[in-house]
């Protein structure tokens, strides 16, 4: 059975917020990009669950990405 995220941490109201920290958000506002995230936000949103083709997906794969945050992004 694939794995799932079934809650989001309840500092977190949307799954993006994982990714983009307020920092990553003051960014894109500058940069111009924080608008078309936001419509995205507000409509489907991303995935929160891994799918069997993503998990098929990733067990072909023979390398890996490593990346890292914090509490205050």
């Amino acid at each position: 059975m694939a794995p799932t995220i079934s809650v989001i941490p309840s500092m977190h109201k949307l799954p993006s917020d994982i990714v983009f920290t307020s920092a990553v958000k003051a960014i894109q506002q500058r940069k111009g990009s924080r608008g078309g995230y936001a419509r995205m936000e507000r409509g489907r949103g991303w995935q929160t669950a891994v799918t069997p083709d993503l998990s098929d997906f990733l067990a072909d794969l023979d390398m890996f990405y490593l990346g890292t945050a914090n509490a205050e992004g």
